[in-house]
């Protein structure tokens, strides 16, 4: 049996949102319009920016009893989440969003583990080697994930193979430069300057030393950071316009708070 696009994409989207530290990446979460239909993975404890908002959240921080979990032990749970938990009927009929707080932590907590089985200098080797093995995993359960899925990630300067500087992902090992091919959007947050102000925006394709994509083709270069007003036009079944791009200067903010 085939399936138009349209159908395909109606509860599958993945997103990858990349940005500094404060600039508003979790807040992102609270654009949704049903909120109750949103699930916040935690990782992070990064709950300020939603306070005045009602958003479940699946926290991967603490155990059963809300005690604390040693870091070594979050990437496990994560795992759960997702392979589990959010593969389970009941909980795709309850939700229709997910945003993961973050693949930054998420990289983090996953080398914790691997330090404890690898506690000899001499097999740093394997150790990272696993790490790859472990995130590729980690990020195709991501993938396969049958909700539109946003994860969250701190931004980091990283040099291609010709010592080019670039915004990249910050996690551990090489893998972070084949994140972005995973995800069928990858955004950068930033403040930009717009018709001369500058405004926090989400950045859906590559331009200077960013590296995003908008494989809808349905976006403008700069959209306002809004996820439902993105999702529905991404989710438009009918062709539509693209709207004209503003007057933008890549002036990247050094104080994006």
């Amino acid at each position: 049996m085939f399936k138009l696009s349209s159908t395909a994409l109606k509860n599958r989207v993945s997103i990858l949102v990349t940005g500094k530290s404060g600039i508003g990446k979790t807040a992102l979460a609270a654009t949704f319009g049903d909120l109750n239909k949103v699930c916040l993975i935690n990782l992070e404890n990064g709950f300020l920016s939603i306070a005045d908002h009602t958003i479940d959240i699946y926290d991967c921080t603490v155990d059963a009893n809300g005690r604390e979990m040693p870091r070594h032990l979050r990437h496990k749970k994560l795992i759960y989440a997702l392979t589990d938990i959010f593969a389970r009927k009941e909980m795709q009929e309850k939700y229709k969003y997910l945003v993961i707080d973050s693949i930054t932590e998420a990289s983090q907590n996953l080398m914790e583990s691997l330090k404890l089985l690898y506690p000899d200098k001499k097999n740093t080797l394997p150790m990272y080697g696993d790490n790859n093995t472990e995130m590729m995993a980690l990020i195709k359960s991501i993938r396969d994930l049958n909700y539109v899925t946003v994860v969250l990630a701190l931004e980091t300067i990283e040099k291609d193979e010709v010592g080019r500087r670039f915004n990249g992902i910050d996690v551990i090992g090489k893998i972070t430069q084949r994140i972005p091919a995973f995800f069928d959007e990858v955004f950068c947050y930033d403040q930009f300057e717009v018709d001369g102000k500058l405004e926090r925006r989400l950045l859906t394709s590559s331009h200077g030393n960013y590296i995003a994509k908008d494989r809808s083709g349905k976006l403008s270069l700069l959209e306002k950071p809004n996820l439902q007003d993105i999702i529905t036009k991404i989710m438009t079944p009918i062709k539509v316009e693209k709207p004209k791009d503003l007057d933008v200067k890549f002036k990247q903010s050094n104080d994006a708070k």
